[in-house]
C-alpha cells in the first residue's frame, strides 16, 4: 500500500444506505469492509442509514436504490450503486489508481 493510500483513508467519510437485513446489503457491507482493509489498512468510518427506518435522510441525499454508498468526503461526493463487488469502480471512488489488467 502507498503513502497516498494510507493517508487518503484519514479523510474519507462514507455513508452506505441499506434496507434491513438483505443479502444485497450484507454483502455491500463485507465488500467495502474487504476492499478498505485492502487498501488502506482499515475502514474508515461508515454511516450505515437502513432505508426502512429513515427514508428521509435517503431521499435527502438522493439515494432511491440499495445499497448505495456515498462518499461525502472528500470532495466531490460519489455515489456508487449495488454490492460494491466492482473493484474497479471503488477505486475510482477513492480516487485510487487503476490496475492495469
Amino acid at each position: 500500500m502507498s503513502g497516498s493510500e494510507s493517508e487518503s483513508a484519514g479523510n474519507v467519510l462514507l455513508r452506505l444506505y441499506i434496507a434491513g437485513a438483505s443479502p444485497s446489503s450484507g454483502r455491500a457491507l463485507s465488500n467495502l469492509r474487504a476492499f478498505c482493509e485492502k487498501h488502506f489498512g482499515s475502514c474508515p468510518e461508515v454511516e450505515v442509514v437502513d432505508v426502512v427506518k429513515d427514508a428521509k435522510q435517503a431521499l435527502a441525499d438522493g439515494v432511491i436504490v440499495t445499497p448505495t454508498l456515498v462518499r461525502l468526503a472528500p470532495a466531490p461526493p460519489q455515489k456508487i450503486v449495488g454490492d460494491l463487488s466492482d473493484e474497479a469502480r471503488l477505486r475510482a471512488a477513492f480516487e485510487l489508481p487503476a490496475i492495469d489488467a
